[in-house]
């Protein structure tokens, strides 16, 4: 029998799932439910965590409650599971999201520089970061002087904002402004 795949995140869940994990009895009982909790034995039953934590069962089950709506934690009777896959799908439900990875899907190309939306390096060719760089300037808007500032949070959300800017000044594709700001030409 083949199990069906877990479904796609989105945004929504990934949010639930850091909000699950958002206060240390929410992480203990993670790792209880992973097998990483000392004096807690896998498979870690809902009375296991509560003789490890020093917290009642019925905090314990409140506590898993919370976890199990989130996808971390399933309890079947009184015992935990962890389902750690939920990291993943989280993880990619803020990668989709993510404006560079709609760019990434137009150019397939530069997809090798960039991992999970992030830049890993600008390449050393300059034909390579010319493409680079004409990518990362669509991230942009078009006809808009931006400061310093807005310019480094939109560039931040993929590498090192200081070192991407001044790629797209090299590459001419920004240009300093007198007031100071910066726009694409």
């Amino acid at each position: 029998m083949t199990s069906a795949a877990p479904p796609a995140a989105g945004l929504g869940d990934a949010l639930a799932v850091l909000l699950a994990l958002d206060h240390p009895d929410r992480l203990q009982l993670l790792m209880a439910a992973g097998g990483l909790l000392p004096g807690c034995p896998a498979p870690c039953t809902l009375d296991d965590v509560a003789r490890a934590t020093g917290r009642s069962v019925r905090e314990v089950a409140e506590t898993a409650t919370r976890m199990h709506e989130s996808g971390l934690v399933r309890v079947d009777g009184r015992v935990l599971h962890a389902d750690t896959t939920v990291f993943a799908r989280a993880a990619a439900a803020v990668e989709e999201a993510m404006p560079v990875t709609a760019l990434l899907r137009r150019r397939p190309g530069v997809a090798r520089w960039f991992r999970r939306g992030r830049l890993l390096r600008v390449p050393e060719r300059y034909e390579q970061q010319a493409e680079v760089a004409a990518l990362l300037v669509e991230l942009l808007p078009t006809e808009v002087e931006m400061s310093e500032d807005e310019v480094g949070a939109v560039l931040g959300t993929v590498g090192d904002p200081a070192e991407l800017r001044r790629l797209l000044v090299d590459h001419r594709l920004v240009e300093r402004q007198a007031s100071r700001g910066y726009r694409r030409t």
